[in-house]
């Protein structure tokens, strides 16, 4: 899986593409759902296994063309490009269901997981990557906000100054 640091690169590249073809890009952002009690109470080698569990999931859920990566601690994100909004978010409604269905069979329990999604999607609009980054993240917290286990679309602008 790729680091926050390849994603980037990729997304760069990626937006200047949407831009230039007028095509769209999209980002879905998710995070594990109250991962701390996991690993609190199974410990944090359980909790890496629920990381590769999901890593798995999203990998075989998404595209070849899909950039997937480990945003942080127990954040990933996935880089759609020639994606819709409307095919994000069905594809991280799609892997929400698919997690909430897993079951993460460890050496101390099964462990159920969820997560909560942030959608955005430029469509040959000029936006800073970290608009785009900002927007989803901003979503995603809704979703935690909502309840948890749910997917937010962002509302991204695009940046009036470039």
């Amino acid at each position: 899986m790729f680091n926050r640091r390849r994603l980037l690169e990729q997304a760069r590249l990626e937006l200047e593409r949407a831009y230039r073809f007028e095509r769209p890009v999209s980002f879905v952002m998710l995070d594990i759902d109250y991962f701390k009690r996991i690993t609190d109470t199974y410990g944090h080698p359980v909790g890496d296994e629920v990381l590769r569990a999901l890593a798995n999931l999203i990998r075989n859920s998404v595209r070849e063309i899909d950039v997937v990566c480990r945003y942080g601690g127990n954040e990933f994100a996935v880089l759609m490009p020639e994606t819709t909004l409307e095919e994000a978010r069905a594809v991280a409604e799609r892997l929400r269901l698919d997690t909430e269905r897993m079951q993460v069979a460890t050496e101390v329990a099964e462990i159920a997981v969820t997560i909560s999604l942030g959608v955005a999607t430029t469509l040959g609009q000029v936006i800073e990557l970290d608009t785009l980054i900002m927007g989803v993240d901003n979503a995603l917290y809704a979703a935690k906000d909502a309840g948890r286990n749910y997917v937010r679309l962002a509302q991204v602008i695009a940046d009036p100054e470039i």
